[in-house]
């Protein structure tokens, strides 16, 4: 490959070479010239949810590497969420057009974060001169490129230690597995204006928002595709509504997602219609994430909406069953609800009983609503930084 041109600057980050770079200036004797320093590709591709707690780590990757420019391969349905994204320069799907351009490529470090087997190919595969996280071994199975990566690699085979034994959030055992500097750094979710005009123009034809300023409670009803065991009974979020909007003054807002369309209408019809609003299902990623922007508490399982309101800085009631709280990091401004059954938690996707879920009464989220509103809608009250097990 020739040297770059003195009359232009292919390895400055800011080069695109088919146009003009932002600064619109030729390269010759170019003051805003920076070269790429630390090329870092970091390998997340999903789920949504971990794609965003795993923004937490970008801080410290930048501690690491202070002078350098981060490549973020992610699934296409992720990308949305990196946008704006502060810590990446670049964003990629995984897709032949990316796999194309990464073999021309070289990189000092690869953060092989996912353990998807595509994901560790690549990792693998890319050229690189350190390479830290999992590993794809000639077998095809799992291995990692270094101890320190075993506490991550173990509590995926050992459910003992993932469901009793360990105690650390994922940002913790992730920032050890791949030999970062962790200080509790939070995620990043970026709103554009655009964004957040919609979600409160949305919210003001709903009469979420009126000229009264009343605290709107979300309750995130759904739990996805996946686990239908994180899954919360309708008559639990049809009697937290009705409490909710009686006794503290609050506007209660459904969330969710397309496959909560019909749940979500069936809850405001058993509700009454006055107590609740139906925020609706078929939104963006980020016009849905700038909705819950504006909740003062959010209710809601082990789901995508959790991990948004963490993000976005939300008072959070999460609640807990067949997954781990241990893993979930609130940063001081929530309260996780896990019952302790003998049988959670068990990463199941079926289970005929629900009996975890089932144990988590309405007063019980109630309470504690009540608490991190300041017990009369005051948005500005205190938070409950336990995790409660009963």
């Amino acid at each position: 490959m020739a040297q770059p041109s003195t009359a232009y600057r292919s390895d400055c980050r800011f080069f695109i070479g088919e146009k003009p770079c932002i600064y619109r200036r030729t390269c010759a004797n170019c003051e805003n010239f920076e070269p790429f320093g630390t090329r870092v590709l970091i390998l997340k591709f999903g789920a949504k949810g971990d794609v965003l707690r795993t923004t937490a780590l970008l801080p410290a990757i930048k501690r690491k590497y202070p002078k350098s420019a981060i490549t973020w391969v992610t699934e296409e349905g992720c990308i949305a969420l990196l946008e704006g994204n502060p810590f990446v320069d670049r964003i990629m799907a995984f897709d032949p057009s990316t796999l194309a351009v990464l073999g021309c490529e070289r990189f000092d470090v690869v953060y092989s974060m996912d353990k998807a087997p595509a994901a560790v190919a690549l990792g693998r595969t890319v050229r690189a001169e350190e390479r830290i996280g999992f590993a794809l071994t000639d077998w095809g199975t799992l291995d990692i490129y270094s101890p320190q990566s075993d506490c991550a690699l173990l509590l995926g085979i050992d459910d003992n230690l993932k469901f009793r034994g360990n105690k650390k959030t994922y940002q913790e055992y992730m920032a050890q597995a791949l030999g970062l500097d962790y200080r509790r750094d939070e995620m990043t979710l970026a709103l554009s204006q655009e964004e957040t005009d919609y979600a409160r123009n949305h919210l003001r034809r709903l009469g979420v928002i009126g000229e009264r300023r009343r605290p709107i409670i979300g309750l995130n009803t759904g739990v996805g595709t996946l686990f239908a065991t994180k899954e919360w009974p309708s008559e639990r979020f049809v009697e937290l509504a009705a409490r909710c909007a009686g006794e503290l003054d609050a506007v209660v807002t459904l969330l969710g997602g397309p496959q909560e369309t019909k749940r979500n209408a069936e809850i405001k019809e058993r509700g009454g219609s006055l107590l609740i609003a139906d925020a609706g299902t078929n939104h963006t990623l980020k016009e849905f994430a700038a909705i819950v922007s504006f909740c003062d508490v959010l209710v809601t399982s082990d789901t995508f909406a959790m991990h948004v309101g963490v993000a976005l800085k939300r008072k959070i009631v999460a609640l807990f069953g067949s997954t781990c709280a241990q893993e979930i990091d609130l940063y001081d401004r929530g309260v996780k609800i896990f019952k302790g059954l003998e049988c959670s938690p068990c990463y199941r996707k079926r289970c005929e009983r629900q009996d975890c879920m089932k144990a988590i009464s309405t007063e019980e989220v109630f309470a504690h609503i009540s608490n991190l509103l300041g017990a009369r809608g005051d948005s500005y009250g205190r938070t409950d930084k336990r995790e409660v097990r009963s």
